[in-house]
């Protein structure tokens, strides 16, 4: 009897384990697009979490009212451009010309309300002989390797 109890016992904690891995990695995915993705498919993408990587276009960062809400134009390397609104402080690094990756929702006017910025800052871990835009372009196409599309 005792050991007939350990074993439902422990048949049903690795269940609730698996249920517990699968709902935690499936709860929270974003689509990983390209600028040109999500300005073909906007609606489709409406309402969706999506992750779109570009430059900070110069001279497109504004800052609405004085506080912590900004605004700024995302770019690909073909001129394809994309609104982004962000409330928050912006990170450190966070500057005009430098490469992010903007993960937020796609609103109704075709613009992006970010969640959440991740500044790529390839400077800090350039190998010796290598310069930045070198490094950049690795990073980009590493982003990009693992876009469903692209296979």
């Amino acid at each position: 009897m005792k050991k007939r109890l350990i074993s439902i016992f422990g048949v049903f904690a690795l269940v609730i384990g698996v249920i517990v891995v699968i709902l935690s990695s499936t709860g929270s995915g974003a689509y990983s697009l390209k600028i040109k993705e999500v300005n073909a498919n906007k609606a489709e993408l409406l309402g969706k979490e999506l992750r779109v990587s570009g430059k900070v276009v110069k001279g497109s960062l504004r800052n609405k009212g004085g506080g912590f809400d900004h605004e700024f134009l995302l770019a690909d390397d073909h001129g394809l451009d994309l609104v982004c609104r962000y409330h928050g402080a912006l990170p450190d690094p966070f500057k005009e010309g430098r490469n992010v990756i903007v993960q937020g929702m796609l609103q109704k006017d075709g613009s992006m309300q970010a969640s959440q910025l991740i500044v790529k800052c390839p400077s800090k871990y350039v190998e010796k002989g290598k310069d930045e835009a070198s490094n950049g372009q690795y990073y980009d196409k590493k982003y990009e390797s693992g876009h469903p599309k692209d296979k």
